[in-house]
């Protein structure tokens, strides 16, 4: 029973993570005055690597080969059977997983670091979190921070890359707890209600955002941009404890596990198809855009998971 509940949390989170991040990359389907429209990546990443912590089981006496294997095998050949079909893989560094794919670089190198502290560091996981953080206030007063840039996921200082790593242990941290919400009385019967489980995720969405346009609006507080990676991490510790029980049923629960299942190919398919639709008229291209990424996905999914299979087989 436990094991369904957490499965149907994660399924949400991955369903919401997954259209912000599609929806932040749409400026070329927007376009034009629209291309505001386009934003909530940093808040859909957040919760992805959250999730990604939160599943994540290591066992003490797999070796690291093979365990990155297992996590490499489910991206890469995924990943690469893509760039055969569209014809990206004209471009050699997308190869290895740069430019707009740095997403698929950046879990891998996760990957890699989670486990050794998990091994290593099991119990230690809450102070690293505080490091990482401290690290994060050192690097942004060492770079020049007199504009907004700590969303930029491709500054060279991979500056976003820390607190991402930070949540991702967070969701490793939570994954054997039992979060509870400081709250008594009224507070407490407020967020154990259905209209507060609805909106906490758009309000907190509004909220992040909210400073963020604060700041680009008012450069004399541009140094509350530090804020912003706080309440994401916020953000996914109040989601688990208000969502840790959530069941998902009927016909739209299962769209969202359906999709859910597939966001690894949303993510990888989305940017050739954004490219192919956006020359089409305005609402064309919006409905057509959103057609071809889940067909694609669908499609590449299929088909990866029976190359895959069939390599098995093989060997």
């Amino acid at each position: 029973m436990a094991a369904r509940k957490f499965f149907d949390f994660i399924y949400l989170l991955k369903f919401v993570a997954i259209i912000l991040i599609t929806n932040s990359h749409f400026k070329p389907i927007y376009n034009g005055d629209l291309k505001s429209l386009a934003f909530g990546g940093a808040f859909g990443c957040a919760l992805f690597f959250f999730c990604s912590g939160f599943t994540m089981i290591t066992n003490e006496e797999e070796s690291f080969l093979v365990y990155i294997k297992r996590r490499a095998l489910r991206i890469l050949p995924t990943y690469w059977i893509f760039l055969l079909l569209s014809g990206e893989w004209q471009f050699m560094k997308h190869w290895f997983c740069w430019g707009h794919y740095w997403f698929l670089q950046a879990i891998l190198i996760f990957y890699c670091c989670f486990y050794f502290v998990k091994k290593y560091f099991k119990k230690e996981i809450g102070k690293i979190i505080v490091g990482l953080f401290v690290a994060l206030i050192i690097l942004y007063i060492i770079m020049p921070h007199n504009k907004w840039m700590v969303d930029y996921t491709l500054h060279q200082n991979r500056f976003t890359w820390i607190y991402y790593f930070a949540i991702m242990l967070l969701g490793a941290k939570l994954r054997s707890a039992s979060p509870r919400l400081p709250v008594n009385g009224f507070w407490k019967k407020m967020v154990r209600s259905m209209l507060f489980k609805y909106m906490f995720i758009p309000t907190s969405f509004f909220v992040v955002y909210g400073l963020k346009f604060f700041c680009t609006k008012f450069p004399a507080a541009i140094n509350l941009q530090l804020l912003f990676p706080i309440l994401l991490m916020a953000v996914c510790y109040v989601s688990y404890a208000i969502y840790g029980n959530l069941k998902i049923q009927n016909r739209v629960g299962k769209l969202v596990k359906q999709v859910a299942n597939i966001t690894l190919e949303i993510y990888i398919v989305q940017f050739v198809c954004i490219s192919v639709c956006s020359s089409f008229s305005l609402y064309i291209r919006l409905v057509s855009v959103v057609i071809m990424i889940l067909v694609s996905a669908l499609m590449l999914h299929w088909l990866s998971g029976k190359i895959l299979c069939w390599s098995r087989y093989v060997k």
